[in-house]
């Protein structure tokens, strides 16, 4: 198990904000998204990437619209 600290931006009309989060997730998942980034298939929407998925869910709860992940870090 990793740890992975994902930085994200998400909107609203005339607002732009940005978050982070740490996601425990296997090591096959953490390795693909350190390797791949928002090339990642956990990253895509349109595949159903589930990475994803959440990171569009945790903006929705906050009152945003998911824009994308603009990181990903190990976190020891």
């Amino acid at each position: 198990m990793k740890n992975i600290l994902i930085t994200y931006h998400m909107h609203t009309p005339g607002e732009s904000a940005e978050s982070c989060i740490t996601i425990p997730m296997k090591d096959e998942i953490a390795d693909d998204l350190l390797e791949k980034g928002m090339d990642s298939v956990h990253m895509m929407l349109e595949a159903n990437g589930e990475v994803a998925r959440l990171l569009r869910s945790l903006a929705d709860i906050q009152g945003y619209r998911y824009d994308g992940a603009v990181g990903f870090e190990l976190v020891e």
